[in-house]
């Protein structure tokens, strides 16, 4: 094995146009699954660690799963044999935000209710779909929103598809209106297309998005109009065309009215963007504002992911104890959530600013990488990295 000094001569570069982000991840067509190739992320096999290193990747390891197993132990499933349908979902909503482990079985306990109406069913899948692309596998969190596609879809507009209601059963409700038809099936086909643009799927993505913004026009909806036209977006970048997003999508976006979370969620990508183009200082201006705008709304899951994204832009600028600063922010709230997406996200991009540092920080790059390492397989996630100025993705042959 090599001395932990060698690390850097044993490192391969995978050069790529694809942009790392948990929340908008975009995958080039033609990138390889790693389980597809002779190449792994198990550092510990592959090179001389030192025991105090070795001990740290242990503990933050230990730490995960001490973590999910408390958060597993927090769902009582007595306490919601009394809760009617919708109050099950309502739960839902709110454990979303803080316990990842806990609002799968609970959708998953839910969905196994006889009477539970396509409407319900509907919001149980949307939700798990969030769930799962979460915390994994990314094909349970497709096959989530296919199935919330599905069930929406089944109800034509004008048509009511409601179990017959028994006595007492909670949750049954009187019928859908068009609106709230229209309302599901266009939350369904944005679902799908950010499902498929997340696992690099990007004609099928764009199908979707499609389906979504023909549905908001449908409906007059100005605000999901704009919710589209973000996600399209979002889709462009992940082709690969940076400039063609910026002018086409983003800057036109800018001069448009629209709600807190449209212009939230604008922002960040145009950030990101921005960054991608070497304009750190607009980049920097939009991603706070972002922050600031999903502390207002209270949406702390914005929140961690717009510092992780803020710190991306530090690192890019070369400025690395602000990046590490806010890069363990996503870090953070992602291991409190029991979220293994937005963590395997934080530790690639905290070990690559440790590797960017005037000298490298080698060892500690490695620590991240090889926990990174740890936390892939579950998630059937494939990460590579879109970067103009400084792209790579580290591998090691087996």
């Amino acid at each position: 094995m090599l001395p932990v000094t060698r690390i850097p001569a044993t490192l391969v570069f995978l050069f790529t146009l694809v942009h790392i982000h948990a929340r908008h991840t975009t995958i080039l067509p033609g990138v390889p699954d790693l389980s597809d190739t002779k190449m792994s992320y198990k550092y510990i096999d592959k090179l001389s660690l030192s025991n105090d290193h070795r001990r740290e990747i242990q503990e933050i390891l230990q730490g995960f799963d001490a973590q999910n197993e408390k958060l597993l132990a927090e769902y009582q499933a007595e306490k919601y044999r009394p809760f009617t349908i919708d109050e099950r979902i309502s739960e839902a909503q709110v454990l979303l935000l803080t316990n990842l482990p806990a609002t799968a079985t609970l959708l998953e306990d839910t969905l196994s209710f006889p009477e539970i109406s396509t409407e319900q069913q509907v919001k149980c899948y949307h939700l798990k779909y969030q769930v799962y692309m979460s915390i994994g596998p990314l094909s349970k969190g497709l096959e989530a929103a296919q199935q919330e596609y599905k069930a929406a879809k089944s109800t034509p507009l004008g048509a009511s598809n409601l179990p017959t209601p028994k006595e007492g059963s909670p949750g049954i409700h009187a019928g859908h209106s068009d609106s709230s038809l229209r309302e599901m099936h266009f939350q369904a086909a944005l679902d799908m297309g950010n499902a498929h643009r997340f696992l690099g799927n990007l004609q099928d993505a764009k199908t979707y998005l499609d389906e979504a913004e023909m549905l908001a026009v449908e409906m007059g909806d100005v605000d999901k109009i704009t919710t589209t036209t973000i996600h399209h977006g979002d889709w462009i970048l992940g082709s690969g065309h940076l400039k063609e997003a910026i002018a086409k999508v983003f800057q036109p976006l800018l001069k448009r009215n629209m709600s807190d979370k449209n212009k939230g969620l604008m922002l960040q990508s145009f950030g990101n963007a921005c960054r991608a183009s070497a304009d750190f200082g607009t980049a920097k201006e939009y991603l706070r504002e972002a922050i600031a705008i999903a502390e207002r709304l209270e949406d702390h899951v914005a929140v961690a992911d717009r510092h992780g994204d803020l710190g991306t832009i530090f690192r890019s600028e070369g400025r690395f104890a602000d990046a590490l600063i806010h890069q363990k922010k996503q870090f953070v709230f992602a291991k409190k959530r029991g979220d293994q997406a937005a963590l395997v996200v934080s530790c690639f991009n905290i070990g690559f600013t440790h590797y960017s540092m005037s000298p490298p920080d080698y060892n500690s790059a490695l620590v991240y990488h090889t926990v990174l390492g740890a936390l892939w397989t579950g998630l059937e996630m494939l990460i590579t990295v879109k970067d103009p100025l400084t792209s790579y993705l580290f591998f090691f042959p087996r």
